[in-house]
């Protein structure tokens, strides 16, 4: 295990020099599209939501179980 951690930081601490060598050269990324971070925000709003809806109409059924039908 001792070697495996080690072998790992000295990996990661590589990556690291790497990684500060080549954002040196290379140009800066272009922005990502309006319209791509648009659809993701309302996919996820919409989960969110369908899941809090989810949550909520199963909480309305266990409610009316424990009461019983009126």
């Amino acid at each position: 295990m001792t070697k495996f951690l080690s072998a790992l930081f000295l990996f990661v601490m590589s990556a690291f020099a790497h990684a500060a060598d080549v954002s040196a050269d290379t140009p800066p990324t272009p922005e990502a599209d309006p319209t791509a971070i648009i659809v993701f925000a309302i996919i996820f709003v919409g989960m969110i939501a369908g899941f809090a809806g989810f949550v909520w109409w199963k909480e309305r059924e266990r409610r009316r179980r424990e009461i019983g039908p009126s």
